[in-house]
């Protein structure tokens, strides 16, 4: 295994896609495999990918092999920009074949009697269909470096200056959708009114029912912090004070608005192939939220097969995601190796070849993959939602952390390596938002563009730089973050 350690690429030939925070080695296995099916989603035999690093939070592609994948992506935009949305409609099919699946599993284990074999059985069958999933888990970031390519050489030859395609981008990309959690949102606040009419008591079968179908929204994939009774009723009360009515069709109109303010620069711009690629961005744009929502979803419905399994192998449902599909399968556990795991863990793909890391060996990685960033006044990122403003920073942790025990200071800075669905909360109450990662459809371009917050996405070492308490000045119409004390 030392061999791929001693074939690590240097650190300048690999990207960082995507940083999170620590996930559990189960979701970066199931990344990985599906990493390697990508090109048969989009069709690309002579462009793929099967070089890939996970390391403190992080998800590196290796560079080579992602600059002509996103060329080919770009070929694609430029001739045929529709032919991108049948790869969405493709995920669609197959996970919605995943769900189906889903609905017959609380069936077959009501059943205390359930054998080992068959609880195994269910978990391969699970598998392939993650796994099978998980070749659309990467392809919205790539497709975000393609989309600016294309999105920026054809609003240039339309005439618009430099200076203005982020503003337009973020107004062609709005989508007319609203993605799972805004749905529950919109749910939520009608179910308020309900409550403010008849009280409690009178709305019990509604609340349960909405408890019961949106228990997972503050989860993010396999880390599940179910939402308690008391706390959708907590939220109930707080939207009670606040009118929900008139909260709702605030939205609504805001949506339309925007949706308006859409078509009017494309009637302007008066291109059908700006309009094709505004219909791509915006497809994309709400797909890459929506993709990890159905994805959180799901989870929260297999979590009773993943938590019967753990407890007939003797561990814990946190020590089950640790393990590879393979391991669970044949029942061989090294607790000790699991310990490690849960401590710190990552993988190497060289060539399709993997290596679990952990201990020392996962150390010599970080050292040659990592960089420290010196004495740094000045950030620069990707404008994805215009504006100015000047706060403190607060740091929030991605991936491994319950956001509903977290609140920051109206008006702060946030400073993030990559928002995430279960983070709007938080989020509503910022000034501005920078992130270490992320393109223009990325959910951090998502929400600011709907909450109209300033946002500078893709710098690369916001984390590492920003601390907490910092005062900055953002200027996202210009893409730079200032450390002024």
């Amino acid at each position: 295994m030392k061999y791929l350690i001693n074939r690590l690429p240097p650190a300048q030939d690999w990207r960082k896609i995507v940083s999170r925070g620590k996930y559990p080695l189960l979701f970066v296995y199931e990344l990985n495999q599906g990493l390697l099916g990508t090109h048969y989603v989009v069709g690309f035999s002579t462009a793929k990918l099967k070089n890939y690093c996970r390391i403190s939070g992080g998800s590196y592609l290796y560079e080579p092999e992602v600059r002509p994948f996103i060329a080919r992506l770009s070929q694609v935009l430029q001739t045929q920009p529709l032919r991108t949305l049948e790869w969405i409609k493709d995920y669609d099919r197959v996970v919605q074949k995943l769900y189906q699946w889903l609905k017959r599993l609380p069936v077959i284990l009501e059943h205390n009697d359930v054998p080992v074999s068959k609880l195994r059985q269910l978990y391969s069958e699970y598998e392939r269909h993650m796994q099978f999933l998980w070749r659309w888990a990467y392809l919205p970031f790539l497709m975000d470096d393609a989309i600016e390519i294309e999105l920026r050489r054809a609003l240039i030859g339309r005439g618009i200056p430099v200076q203005r395609i982020p503003e337009v981008t973020s107004v062609v990309g709005v989508s007319p959708k609203f993605t799972m959690l805004q749905q529950e949102e919109l749910i939520l606040l009608k179910l308020a009114e309900k409550v403010a009419r008849s009280g409690f008591e009178r709305c019990a079968r509604h609340i349960s029912a909405h408890h019961g179908q949106w228990q997972w929204k503050n989860s993010w994939i396999y880390f599940q912090y179910p939402l308690s009774r008391a706390a959708l009723e907590r939220e109930i009360v707080q939207r009670i004070r606040k009118n929900p009515s008139k909260i709702a069709a605030n939205i609504r109109r805001e949506k339309q608005i925007k949706l308006r303010n859409k078509e009017r620069i494309l009637r302007k711009l008066g291109s059908p192939h700006v309009r094709q690629l505004a219909r791509v961005l915006s497809e994309f744009t709400f797909w890459h939220s929506y993709k990890m929502e159905e994805m959180t979803q799901a989870v929260h419905l297999a979590k009773p097969l993943l938590e019967r399994l753990a407890d007939v192998m003797d561990l814990r449902y946190e020590q089950l995601l640790q393990l590879t599909p393979l391991e669970v399968i044949r029942g061989k556990i090294d607790r000790r190796e699991v310990a490690a795991r849960l401590r710190a863990s990552g993988v190497l793909m060289l060539n399709g070849r993997m290596e679990i890391l952990t201990g020392a060996r996962l150390k010599l990685v970080q050292r040659k993959m990592e960089q420290r960033s010196g004495k740094v006044q000045e950030i620069f990122g990707l404008v994805v939602s215009p504006g100015k403003a000047r706060g403190r920073v607060c740091v929030i942790p991605s991936g491994e952390v319950d956001v509903s025990k977290i609140s920051i200071p109206s008006g702060s800075i946030v400073v993030t390596s990559m928002t995430t669905t279960n983070m709007v909360p938080l989020i509503r109450h910022a000034a501005a938002i920078v992130t270490d990662e992320g393109g223009i459809t990325c959910h951090a371009a998502i929400i600011s563009r709907e909450l109209k917050i300033p946002c500078v996405v893709g710098t690369q070492i916001a984390t590492k730089v920003l601390k907490n308490g910092d005062r900055v000045e953002v200027d996202a119409d210009n893409g730079t973050v200032k450390i002024i004390s």
